[in-house]
């Protein structure tokens, strides 16, 4: 291996590992015990981090940070800043890290919200919008350095999805509790141009249709039938273009294949439609053969919709334009929680509630690897009080340029990353 040179020593690849490592220890509660995280200049952290990334062994815990933002976090990688974002679900605040070194580059910043349930980043305008858990209230801010630009209340109630109309150039919003109501909004004003009630009961999920430049909501449940239904919201007008029961079941997830002018749903009854995303019509519906589909991959580059099982562990591999299905196979994980798909390894990670990320082949449904980031012996001191510790995986971000997976949800405040 190259040498590698730290403090004008030259070192070989195993020891600028070892040194990465030492310097990101595990910092229980920032600050309280008197003493910051000694921190790495950005420009050699990049460096060691790299250096280490390439040689140390793949699954390798390197950063297990407390970035002071609560109990349930996500990351949120954004690489026009070159950031990664760690956003807290029930504290409204984002800390910025470096995705090299793990480097704070902004601290627990308050983005005007009680919690941030959900993000939508919008790259033309370089800003992310972000709605509240507990109000139906939305905030916008600068992910290069955590600042709201502004805070509203949507009308829309509490459990608020968020999505960027990338064609429109306009954010949606839309509850998922007891209002149920959709609205768009200017990201750069604040301004709420349209406030609708799209008929189908809270929302549990939006997704932009790039083809349309429309966005599809999903219904929890519809009540009186229990059976979740979806609309494709026009940004422009506020006016619904469909609205139908694609007859999957309740929580409806989706996925937009714009290739194809589809977009396909997913729901609790393990049934997945294709509908053609300009007028609603079924083009297919199939049996994911997962159990309830908790969520849907769209793997563009390989002509794949990956359908997840969450309580089931299982993976499907779906052909959007037959809706056939390829093969299904088992996570070997148990519960998914969370999935990421890297075009550049060609890979979909998955995460657990036990602290395990899979790294699997789209093509195939092959298991190539699990690796651990989970923190199983916190040590005899334990600040937070909660021995064991949590390890459910909620969100991951995968930073190819680092070579690290960014894993966080319900981790005791701890934002950890793995090299792949």
């Amino acid at each position: 291996c190259r040498p590698r040179s730290y403090r004008g020593m030259v070192l070989p690849a195993a020891a600028a590992l070892l040194i990465l490592c030492k310097m990101q220890p595990l910092s229980w509660t920032p600050r309280a015990l008197g003493y910051r995280q000694r921190s790495l200049q950005r420009q050699r952290g990049a460096l060691l981090a790299r250096g280490a990334s390439a040689v140390a062994k793949r699954g390798t815990l390197c950063l297990t940070n407390n970035v002071s933002v609560g109990h349930f976090l996500r990351p949120v990688y954004v690489p026009e800043e070159n950031i990664v974002l760690c956003l807290g679900d029930w504290t409204g605040s984002v800390t910025g890290l470096d995705p090299f070194t793990g480097e704070e580059s902004f601290s627990a910043t308050n983005v005007g919200l009680d919690s941030i349930h959900s993000v939508a980043y919008a790259p033309d305008k370089r800003l992310m919008l972000c709605g509240s858990g507990w109000t139906g209230n939305i905030s916008v801010f600068d992910p290069s350095t955590g600042q709201p630009r502004f805070a509203v209340d949507a009308g829309v109630g509490e459990y608020v999805r968020s999505a960027y109309a990338a064609k429109a150039g306009l954010g949606v919003v839309a509850g998922g509790g007891t209002k149920g109501r959709a609205a768009v909004v200017d990201l750069e004003s604040g301004e709420v141009k349209y406030e609708m009630d799209p008929g189908i009961g809270a929302i549990w999920s939006l997704t932009y249709m790039p083809d349309s430049g429309n966005v599809l909501c999903g219904a929890t449940w519809t009540r009186p039938e229990k059976t979740g239904k979806v609309v494709s919201l026009d940004p422009t007008t506020g006016e619904a273009v469909f609205s139908l029961d694609p007859e999957v079941g309740r929580y409806v997830c989706a996925a937009a294949v714009p290739e194809q002018n589809l977009v396909v749903c997913g729901g609790d009854h393990g049934m997945v439609a294709g509908l053609d995303s300009q007028t609603g019509e079924t083009r297919f519906k199939t049996n994911a053969t997962v159990g309830e589909v908790w969520d849907l991959q769209h793997v563009p580059d390989m002509g794949l919709i990956l359908c997840i099982g969450g309580w089931s562990g299982l993976v499907s591999g779906l052909d959007p334009v037959s809706g056939d299905v390829q093969y299904s196979v088992n996570s070997t994980l148990g519960k998914i929680y969370s999935s990421a798909y890297s075009p550049e390894l060609g890979l979909v990670f998955f995460g657990n509630d036990k602290g395990l990320v899979a790294g699997m082949e789209p093509v195939t449904g092959e298991v190539r690897f699990v690796m651990d980031a989970g923190i199983h012996d916190p040590g005899p001191i334990d600040p937070i009080k909660s021995n064991p510790w949590k390890n459910e995986l909620w969100g991951l971000a995968y930073v190819h340029i680092a070579g690290l997976v960014y894993c966080g949800g319900n981790t005791n405040f701890t934002m950890r990353a793995l090299t792949v």
